[in-house]
Order: structure tokens, then sequence, then C-alpha cells
């Protein structure tokens, strides 16, 4: 036999007496452990039945007390009643005195009363008096500025009538206007059956007013006309001082004057009569 084999053999019988002491080692550390876990047991199980002999002892003292409780209860709420009884009585002899205590005073207050009630009326008549006079010094001016205000309303009426009398001349120019419009529609026919080319010449600078104004608001009477350059298709800007009041563009053009539509979109204002007019020619 080999000494190889030898060595095998005596650690084959060292690892079976290592195993063979292990199990037992085991063996006898789980029994103790199984009897140390019953003793255990066997202590917890005594110790909750003392508890539950402690829960069942401290119910029966819990009802007991509750009863007390209860009885306690009801005697105090008798006494709470006995006692408000007691504060309500007091309450009213403590109102009746009071009552009483008022009508001594109103009493009293009143001989007092009379003696004030007294001055109090001359006090009240000389303010009177001097209410009185300031009233009628009021009342004085009042009537003043009633007569002022009587002239005022004089010179509005003299205005307004001024006024209609401007507008009824303003009338009279607008079917002047009408008239002479007429008349240039006519001549723009008569030139437009005659299709004369008018010559291209360089742009100029064209100021003018505004001479009237359409029931519509729409179209204006412009003095520019065609001696001045203006075409069909011009468009002026109209201002009043240095403010911007919006643009037209010419309809209908006559020597003198034209008639022109107001271009909706590019107004800021409304247009009056002498207003200021230029057009753009670059």
């Amino acid at each position: 036999m080999s000494l190889l084999t030898k060595i095998l053999i005596i650690t084959a019988l060292i690892a079976n007496l290592v195993y063979f002491f292990l199990t037992g080692a085991l063996l006898n550390y789980r029994a103790y452990y199984k009897d140390k876990l019953q003793t255990k047991r066997v202590e917890l199980e005594e110790t909750v039945k003392k508890d539950i002999d402690e829960i069942t002892k401290l119910r029966s003292d819990i009802k007991s007390v509750q009863s007390k409780n209860d009885s306690f209860r009801v005697q105090m709420e008798n006494i709470n009643n006995a006692i408000k009884q007691y504060q309500s009585q007091l309450q009213e002899v403590q109102e009746n005195i009071t009552v009483l205590k008022n009508r001594a005073g109103e009493l009293k207050a009143g001989n007092e009363g009379l003696t004030q009630n007294r001055d109090k009326l001359i006090q009240r008549n000389n303010d009177l008096q001097t209410q009185l006079a300031l009233f009628r010094e009021k009342q004085q001016k009042m009537q003043k500025d009633a007569e002022q205000l009587q002239e005022e309303m004089q010179k509005v009426a003299d205005e307004l009538a001024t006024t209609n009398k401007n507008l009824s001349l303003l009338n009279d120019e607008y079917l002047e206007l009408s008239k002479k419009y007429q008349f240039a529609q006519q001549s723009l026919r008569y030139y437009e059956s005659l299709a004369i080319e008018k010559p291209i010449g360089p742009p100029n600078v064209i100021r003018g007013k505004v001479l009237a104004i359409g029931d519509s608001q729409n179209v204006v009477i412009i003095s520019p006309g065609e001696s001045t350059g203006v075409t069909v298709g011009t468009e002026f800007t109209v201002y009043r001082g240095d403010k911007y009041i919006g643009k037209v563009r010419v309809d209908k053009v006559d020597k003198e004057f034209s008639t022109a539509m107001v271009i909706t979109g590019m107004m800021k204002d409304t247009i009056t009569v002498q207003d200021d007019i230029i057009n753009s020619p670059y």
C-alpha cells in the first residue's frame, strides 16, 4: 500500500470522526434548546393567565366606578337646577330694584328737564331768528343769481339765433355747391365722352380748404379744382393746425372745386368746414 493511500485513509477517518462529533454536538444543542423553549412557553402561559385575571378585576372596578359616577352626576344635576332657580329669583329681584332706581332717576330728571327745556326753547328761538336772517340773505342772493342766469340764457338764445342764421346761409351755400357738383358731373361725362388723355406733368403740391360737407359725412367739397392740377383719384391729407384729421380721395373734378370721398380707414377725427388740405405728390 502506498503512502498516498495511507494518507487518504487517515484523512477519511479523521473526517468521519469530525462529522460524528459535530452531529452529536448538534443533537445535544437541539435537545437543550427544545427544553429551554418549553420552559419559556410555560412561563408565558402563566404570565398571560395572570394578566387576564388582572384585566377581569380592572373591568369590574371600572363598572363600579362608572356606577358611582352616574349617581354623582345625578346629584350634581339636581344641585345645578336648584342653583339656577335661585339665580333666576335673584335676577328678578335685581331687575325690580333697577326699575325702581330708574323710575326715581326719571322723576328727578323730569324736574331738572323742565328747567333745561325752558332754557333750550329760549336758545332755540334765538337760533331760529339767526337762521331766518341767513335764509333771507340766501334768498336775495338766489334772486340775483336767477337774474344773472336769465341774462345768460338770453345771450345763449341770441347766439342760437345767430347759429341758426349761419346754418341757413351754409345750407344755401351747400345748395349752390350741389348745383356746381351736378354741373361738374355733366362736364366730366362730356370730357369722358371725348376720351381726351390728360398730359402727364411733374407733380405739384396742391393746398386748399374744405368748403362743405355732405349729409352723410362721407362726401366733402374742397377748393382745389382742375385749374390747379387736381384729377380724379388725387388723395389729399386733411389737417387742422398741426393736427392730422384724415384723408380724402377726389371723385369728381370741376374747374375751381372738387368732390372727394372720405377714406374711412385713414380717419382720426371728424372733418369740419375750413379744415386745411394738402396732396402728397411724391
